[in-house]
């Protein structure tokens, strides 16, 4: 893989939105023009990346670089594909590991399950740590260590800030972090499975699962605690005859946005998969949120793609041809395709929906009323989360329209 910053190696990460987003022009002569000239200001003596912009949102602060900052968004672009690159980084795969969290409770062997969850996960990264083997390494060049410190190097050059969390390179150098105690983790005594998506841990295991948390916890680099609040044990036994005899103090545990439940029926263990409490409560908030928001703006359009948008799906902005990605009820819930569960999760946010829209008793379902008409009511209450799932819906809308739809929820979790 090139790993200059040429005009050439920055045509070859830009996406088919990119033209249009910085005003690139409409010919690839015009692209390599583009692409020349912001790499000239990338090689001036005082380059420094200071378009970094903070966004506030339920989650947390979330770092981007200013869209009119083109040269420093394909430079943090180029930078990142070449560690990645060189240290062979690959996060770790959502889909995967819940298809193997799902294999791994149909079996019937006794186990422990545990969730566990780091706290402020790319605040504790110990950023000095990781930049000094990058720019010690001679594999990767000039260009890329002179982002790296633009980025990170603190005033004095001799500190560092915390990790940007929202930044493509933030996310690779803390992959670069965890590597080892990954491994570590994987291979402690009673562990047979070790899955890890950022910031949220999950383990299948023999024994007792409350010496292997301080085995984990004893593990973990020093700068890295566990959030005691989010860790859950959950124990799965059963019996002579193969039933279910214990499965906590509930019947279900969450992981990565799903809701899994186990149950038998003779010799055969079912896995149930919906979608998890958190998640259904956050949908049913935007949706309450885009109502408000319609009740003060009176923009009918906006409210119904408000709401066609949370009950379909969409394609995510830069992905096109092969690299075609999507978001939405169906993609960000596929591990419930054929599962009981997702009938009862997709139905119970229908229920809501209809809810919304025609409660008798609910003043917000009254101011609603008032502003739409019969045929309208009847129009908003046919968008179906169980249809937008079941069909894949994908709705036809432009990245300005979604950035303005979110809007009715940005900042609540």
């Amino acid at each position: 893989m090139d790993h200059s910053f040429t005009p050439e190696s920055f045509l070859k990460i830009t996406t088919r939105l990119d033209p249009r987003k910085h005003k690139m022009g409409r010919s690839k002569n015009e692209y390599v023009r583009f692409h020349a000239q912001n790499i000239e200001k990338l090689q001036a003596k005082d380059f420094k990346i200071s378009e970094v912009m903070t966004s506030k949102t339920a989650h947390g602060n979330i770092k981007h670089i200013d869209s009119s900052a083109s040269h420093a968004i394909f430079a943090v672009r180029k930078a990142n594909q070449n560690i990645k690159f060189t240290y062979k980084v690959k996060p770790a795969n959502r889909e995967k590991i819940v298809r193997q969290v799902i294999e791994l409770l149909g079996s019937r062997e006794p186990k422990a399950i545990l969730r566990l969850d780091i706290s402020k996960f790319y605040e504790s990264i110990p950023v000095e740590k990781i930049a000094t083997m990058i720019l010690d390494d001679y594999r990767i060049n000039y260009e890329t260590k002179n982002v790296l410190l633009s980025l990170y190097e603190g005033k004095n050059n001799s500190e560092y800030s915390s990790l940007h969390r929202g930044l493509s390179l933030s996310s690779t150098m803390s992959e670069m972090f965890m590597e080892s105690t990954d491994k570590k983790i994987s291979i402690i005594d009673g562990v047979y499975y070790y899955a890890r998506f950022v910031d949220d841990i999950i383990v299948f295991c023999t024994g007792k699962p409350e010496k292997l948390i301080k085995e984990i916890k004893r593990v973990l680099p020093e700068e890295l605690k566990l959030n005691a609040k989010k860790t859950a044990i959950v124990n799965v036994k059963f019996d002579e005859k193969n039933k279910l005899a214990m499965y906590s103090s509930r019947d279900f545990f969450e992981y990565l946005g799903y809701k899994f439940s186990i149950s038998t029926s003779g010799n055969t263990v079912s896995v149930d998969v919906g979608i998890a409490e958190e998640k259904k409560k956050k949908i049913k908030t935007r949706l309450i949120l885009s109502a408000k928001q319609f009740i003060k703006n009176g923009d009918k359009k906006l409210f119904f793609d408000r709401v066609k948008f949370l009950t379909g799906n969409h394609r995510i902005k830069g992905s096109y041809g092969r690299n075609k990605l999507f978001s939405g009820i169906h993609f960000n819930y596929r591990a419930m395709e054929g599962k009981t569960g997702s009938s009862q999760s997709l139905q119970e946010l229908d229920s809501f929906l209809t809810t919304l829209l025609f409660k008798r008793n609910s003043m917000l379902s009254h101011s609603l009323r008032l502003q739409l008409n019969k045929k309208e009511l009847i129009a908003l209450s046919q968008y179906s989360f169980k249809e937008g799932f079941q069909n894949k819906r994908v709705n036809n809308l432009s990245e300005k329209r979604i950035s303005e739809i979110k809007k009715a929820w940005k900042n609540v979790a």
